[in-house]
This record gives C-alpha cells, structure tokens and sequence, in this order.
C-alpha cells in the first residue's frame, strides 16, 4: 500500500523518510513534515514553525541540557537552508535559536 496525499501526508514529492526508537515515521517532503504513528498522520508546515517546507534531512540529535539530562531531538534542513527542530515537549516544529553549537555531521 503506498501512503499518499488521500492518506493524509501532506505531499506526494518524499524527500526523505526517518523512523525514530519508537517506531514513528516521519517523512520530509516538498510541502513540509509528516508524522506517521502507523494509524494517524500530524502533519506540519511553514504555519507551524518549520522554517521552509522542502525538506531535505531528518536527523535525531542528542542534545545536552545539563551534564545528567539529555534531551532528544528531531532537526529538519530544509532545501533552502535553515534548521527546524522537533521535541516532544513542544509538539510542534521550530526555528535554531542562538546559542546551538552546530558540528559537522562528519565529525560525530
């Protein structure tokens, strides 16, 4: 079966599918994000935070939040540049604010 615009993704055009630790799929696309629980979609937009909807990368990060609490994290780069990131907490997108260290994927 083919997931599809009528099945509730929010784009035809995938550019990229992850599966995060819980089995969720989250699928990148030309016209934004889409959260897939293998029942429901969420999908979102440049209405709910993300910075372009093109989305080019998915990448769980680990983030650090005190030297005991770490955090996980969803980032989306989007095609014309820009990091938005997904927590739980929030439940919807939003943009890297200041204070981020970015590396190089190579160098993890």
């Amino acid at each position: 079966h083919r997931i599809s615009e009528v099945d509730g993704l929010v784009n035809n055009d995938v550019t990229v599918i992850h599966r995060d630790p819980d089995g969720v799929f989250w699928f990148g696309t030309k016209g934004g994000i889409s959260k897939y629980d293998g029942k429901h979609f969420a999908n979102f937009t440049i209405w709910d935070g993300l910075l372009n909807n093109h989305i080019v990368d998915i990448e769980r990060v680990e983030v650090a939040l005190t030297e005991s609490n770490r955090q996980s994290e969803l980032w989306f780069s989007s095609r014309r540049g820009g990091i938005s990131r997904y927590t739980e907490q929030r439940s919807y997108p939003s943009h890297l604010s200041r204070g981020y260290f970015m590396i190089s994927w190579a160098e993890v």
